[in-house]
């Protein structure tokens, strides 16, 4: 399926293009209009959409089955509806519906969204306002691409989940930190007692010298 940036479009088979080497110009696969030009080709594949989406934004999305299949060099038909709207087409891309879109505009505006949103339409139509483009302005979409959908984030039932379990934790470890205090206190325990027990050295030596001191001081009257 090729594709023009004023809508034409044309489906013919593959083995309508004969193998030829390297430095050969091929052969016609669509006759283009003047002033037109090929944007795109996609490989036909019926489970699959081809996604349009043109410079002002907009796009649409079309069942391969709704391009029959033509003679190879033909001008094909009208595949997207151009309009001063729309602004031409920028290019196609064979897509499902579990993928994303992911668009660039010229100012540098990115866009993600899912390829889903965008209706199912026929050949001749315009589709919907992807992206809000200004069109007195000279921007314009720049590029597309359909991507792999993201992974869904946790839900905030599952964070509170987490959170209490965090708290559970959080708690059994207090509970368990808690029987070091049993400890400290036995340490402190045994530190007064150490302490008791020097004290009462101090006194028992305290009370010696002054036993000794009161001897020598007997001993000295009695030689008087």
């Amino acid at each position: 399926l090729m594709v023009t940036k004023n809508g034409f479009t044309i489906r013919y088979e593959q083995a309508d293009i004969r193998t030829s080497g390297r430095a050969t110009v091929g052969v016609r696969g669509i006759r283009l209009q003047e002033g037109d030009e090929l944007v795109s080709m996609e490989i036909v594949d019926p489970s699959r959409t081809v996604l349009f989406i043109s410079e002002n934004g907009f796009g649409k999305r079309t069942a391969f089955d709704e391009f029959h299949c033509q003679t190879r060099g033909g001008q094909g038909s009208r595949g997207y509806k151009i309009t001063e709207k729309t602004g031409n087409l920028v290019g196609t891309e064979s897509v499902t519906s579990e993928e994303e879109l992911l668009l660039i505009s010229t100012s540098g505006t990115i866009l993600r969204t899912h390829i889903s949103s965008i209706p199912i339409l026929g050949r001749a139509t315009v589709g919907v306002t992807v992206i809000k483009i200004d069109r007195d302005s000279e921007n314009r979409v720049a590029s597309f691409a359909a991507v792999p959908e993201e992974e869904e984030e946790e839900t905030p039932a599952e964070e509170n989940a987490e959170g209490e379990g965090s708290e559970g934790a959080a708690e059994a470890g207090k509970s368990e930190g808690a029987e070091a205090p049993e400890g400290a206190e036995a340490e402190a325990s045994g530190e007064t007692l150490d302490q008791l027990n020097e004290a009462n050295d101090v006194a028992r030596l305290l009370e010696r010298a002054e036993e000794d001191r009161e001897a020598q001081e007997e001993e000295s009257s009695g030689n008087e």
